[in-house]
Parts: structure tokens; sequence; C-alpha cells
């Protein structure tokens, strides 16, 4: 997406199917030039990058981390690309949350979705478990990582929030906030008062979880993880409906951790 919002193509490069496109959503981090992005512009694809809010583009409005919108806002975001490429074959890439998100939204949305097939890489499958597990003491290294990025998102977006706050009356610590060990904590400082309709992890989470979705996807999947990822446990993965679909394949590593799949002191790729 482009500063207005509007979708951006990226890149275009000549290729045995030069019209096919990649939709990614990516973790809640977010960025244009990550190695997934640059990976698929290489192997030939037109990519567009499908971000939550207040990520990579500053907040206008105050519907700040609300993800139990991120499902419409995906599914405006996939309609407004089969708008502009009625002649693309989209495939859908996600990565981490943006699985969960990929494979919801094919569930959801499977009789008005053009995508024909989807990479789903380190998806949690259910999110507040896997937020669990990242905030559990023997992988809290995961967990302050992650609290940390979204206090950046605060920071990021904080005229946004500041002029919310003052709209609802609402008293923003932002020291407090700075401080928190947890995304739980995180949000009880945080999301609930933005988020006013929701007041516990287990249930908002749920909201972006894609574990009772997997079943009404229809489309080919590839599923990539890490046998070792502290966050996405290859335990949370619907292993029982998943080999029940001719048209869903996994790719287990032995190592490479969340997302990246690095291993060794010298960080090298996962082969």
């Amino acid at each position: 997406m482009n500063s207005k919002g509007r979708i951006s193509k990226i890149c275009q490069l000549q290729w045995s199917c030069p019209d096919s496109l990649a939709a990614v959503s990516q973790t809640m981090c977010g960025w244009l030039n990550s190695a997934q992005v640059n990976g698929l512009k290489q192997a030939g694809f037109r990519v567009v990058v499908f971000n939550p809010r207040g990520v990579g583009v500053p907040q206008k409005t105050t519907n700040l981390f609300d993800y139990s919108l991120i499902l419409s806002d995906l599914q405006d975001f996939m309609s407004n690309i089969y708008s502009k490429y009625p002649e693309s074959n989209v495939y859908f890439t996600g990565i981490s949350l943006g699985a969960s998100i990929g494979v919801k939204y094919l569930g959801a949305y499977k009789d008005h979705s053009r995508v024909k097939g989807m990479v789903s890489i380190a998806n949690p499958f259910d999110v507040y478990k896997a937020a669990a597990s990242a905030n559990s003491w023997q992988n809290i290294i995961y967990g302050q990582f992650l609290t940390q990025k979204l206090y950046e998102k605060v920071e990021f977006n904080k005229q946004a929030i500041e002029e919310f706050a003052k709209e609802k009356n609402i008293e923003i610590d932002y020291d407090s906030i700075k401080k928190s060990w947890t995304t739980f904590e995180f949000d009880r400082k945080f999301t609930f008062k933005i988020v006013d309709q929701h007041n516990d992890s287990a249930i908002y989470y749920q909201l972006f979880s894609c574990q009772n979705d997997v079943e009404n996807v229809d489309v080919p999947v590839l599923f990539i993880h890490s046998k070792n990822d502290p966050i996405s446990r290859t335990d949370f993965i619907p292993w029982d409906v998943i080999k029940k679909k001719p048209n869903f394949f996994t790719v287990l590593t032995p190592k490479g951790a969340h997302v990246e799949f690095f291993v060794g002191p010298k960080a090298e790729r996962v082969s």
C-alpha cells in the first residue's frame, strides 16, 4: 500500500506466467522489503503487500490496533486487487499472523475469492496459544520482542492515539506501556483501552485465529513450519484437518525457529 492507502504495483518481471500476482500478508511488524517479498519479486511475481493498521504508514484515523477488523480490511484489500487486476492469477503468501489471517480469509470468503493457492509460513493457527508460548518464561525473549514491536507501533501512531484519547477522555500512560513484559500486559495497559469492546486476550485473539477456518479452505495450501518454532508450535497445527485435505501440503524443517529459518552461530539459512 502506498501513503494514500492505494494498492501499489511493486514489481513486474517476465516469467513463465507473466501475469501472476502475489498478495502478501506479513507479520505484525510488516515490511515491504522483507526477504519473502523480495523472493517473490525475484521469482517473477507482481507483489502487493497487506499490512495491519498502523504498520508502515501512520494512522490517520483512530481505529487503531483493532485486529477484530483485520479480516474485513483484508477482504477490502483483496477486492481492490481483483478490481485492478481482473485477468491476473492471484496467489497468497501469509507469514506468521499474516498466515493465520490469510487462511481465515480463504475460509470465510471462499465464494468471493479469486486466490488460486496459498503458501502459509509459520502459521500460529491459535494466536492466543502462540502468544502464551511466546510470553512464557522459557521463550520470554520472543515475548519481549513482540511486545517491543507493539510499543513501537504506539510511538509510530502517537498523534492519532492522542487524538483518540482526547476524544474519548482516556488516559494513556506511555511509560507504563513501554515497561510491559508481555503482549498480554500490553493489552491490559493499552489495547483494551483503545478497543473497548474487548477486555480478554483469550477471546480477542480468537478473532484473528484460523484454527476453525482451515477445514473451509478449498484451494491448495502449502504449510511451511519449523519443528523448533517456539511461537507457532507444531502441536498447534490442526493435523487431523490438514491430513484430510488432498490439496494441502506440509513442509517441516528440523530447525529454523520462527519465520526466518536461520540456524547456527553464523545464522545460515535452512536449505
